[in-house]
């Protein structure tokens, strides 16, 4: 079974309404038919439940929501599962220089968070200040611009070139999973 091992690693699932998500390889079969359905899955029980989970005095709800509860319960179950099989796969895959998938995808959230905070640092010292008049106070950047633009562009980019490593690992690793 092959899973986005670089993505997955982290935990992060794709829930309706655009949370932060991992994303699976849409041919993962086995140990779960579709992973990227199982957060729609989640979604759609917990709507069914909040339908169902009151209703007027001598009524009937259209299903049970305990029933409901009980297969929602079941597929957390599935996405413990297989975040616990991502997460071992991906401690015991190395990379073609040895580091572990796990250390990787530590080092591209790194570098992700540095690029993304020189961009804002680079942002706000490249504000323009209006200035009505000269008797204004003046402000002045503290930081390169230019350089901090240059420098979040060469973390970018060395995370992306990790993100390759890991799609092009991804095909070549099966998910290890307990029996």
């Amino acid at each position: 079974m092959r899973v986005c091992l670089g993505a997955a690693a982290t935990g992060h699932w794709t829930w309706p309404g655009g949370e932060r998500s991992a994303h699976f390889a849409p041919g993962a079969a086995g140990f779960i038919a579709h992973p990227c359905a199982i957060p729609q899955r989640l979604a759609d029980l917990k709507r069914r439940i909040a339908e169902n989970a009151r209703v007027q005095d001598g009524e009937v709800p259209a299903e049970d929501p305990s029933d409901l509860l009980e297969e929602a319960d079941r597929v957390l179950a599935r996405i413990r599962r297989l975040i616990v099989a991502v997460n071992t796969t991906n401690a015991a895959t190395r990379m073609a220089d040895g580091t572990t998938v796990t250390e990787v995808l530590a080092r591209r959230e790194e570098l992700g968070a540095r690029a993304r905070l020189l961009k804002e640092a680079a942002e706000h010292a490249g504000e323009r200040m209006r200035r009505y008049g000269l008797s204004e106070i003046r402000e002045v950047a503290t930081l390169d611009v230019k350089e901090l633009r240059d420098k979040a562009d060469r973390l970018a980019a060395e995370r992306r070139a990790l993100d390759l490593q890991l799609r092009q690992l991804n095909w070549t690793t099966d998910l290890v999973v307990d029996a």
